[in-house]
């Protein structure tokens, strides 16, 4: 019956390789990073009073590192402007300087929020906007018949922009706004599925960099699973 379930569950592609693995490790936290498979042979999961918590893996040759600002079950965008939501990833010899996080670091836009609809717009593509700390940036826009904007996307993500910038989009009578939300080589997202109060069970994936090298890793089909949590 459980041979049976198993291929039930594949065929929905409910589960991806990394997870399925979780089958015959409980706990868990792995994931694939640059396309190799990344398992953590000690974890664990510690919550400070405030509420963030802090998960942590080693490997035989690195740690993976999350830390989010609470351990309510959602989701947690990274290499935003709450750098409470983080991932880190270094090797266990401190004698490398490598240290990849979801920092902030000027970029190509990845990913965008609409702040204002304004007044005066149609629907059009290939938008030019101003401001921020970049340029180039191009835009998507949807808006309804009474020329307020109600969908944003990116078109051409442009150079050199930071998490945070306010972004004007030109056109209608210019008023109308959205805000960068993370860059190319910084971003990504934590969700919490389940927090039992005694374990705590998620997905993760990110690309992060390298300050210093400004080299970038990718992390993706990130698990952690009923880990124990402990009070810090």
């Amino acid at each position: 019956m459980k041979k049976y379930l198993f291929l039930f569950i594949g065929s929905l592609g409910i589960l991806t390789s990394c997870q399925d693995d979780i089958t015959f490790n409980s706990p868990a936290f792995q994931a694939i990073v640059n396309n190799e498979t990344w398992k953590a042979n000690l974890k664990n999961a510690i919550i400070e009073r405030s509420g963030a918590i802090t998960i942590k893996g080693t490997s035989q040759y690195d740690n993976l590192e999350l830390n989010i600002s609470s351990s309510n079950v959602g989701s947690y965008k990274l290499g935003t402007v709450n750098q409470m939501n983080m991932a880190s990833f270094y090797p266990i010899n401190t004698n490398e300087d490598t240290f990849y996080s979801t920092g902030i670091i000027k970029g190509s836009v990845n990913e965008v929020k609409l702040v204002n609809g304004g007044t005066g717009y149609a629907t059009a593509s290939i938008v030019t906007t101003t401001g921020g700390s970049g340029t180039g940036l191009k835009v998507n826009i949807t808006a309804g018949s009474n020329g307020i904007i109600n969908k944003v996307e990116i078109n051409v993500p442009g150079n050199d922009y930071l998490p945070g910038d306010v972004i004007t989009i030109v056109g209608g009578n210019n008023n109308a706004s959205f805000m960068v939300v993370s860059v190319s080589k910084s971003n990504g997202e934590i969700v919490i599925t389940e927090n039992t109060g005694t374990t705590i069970s998620g997905t993760f994936k990110f690309v992060a960099f390298d300050e210093i090298t400004k080299d970038v890793i990718s992390c993706r089909e990130g698990v952690f699973y009923k880990l124990p949590i402990t009070t810090n």
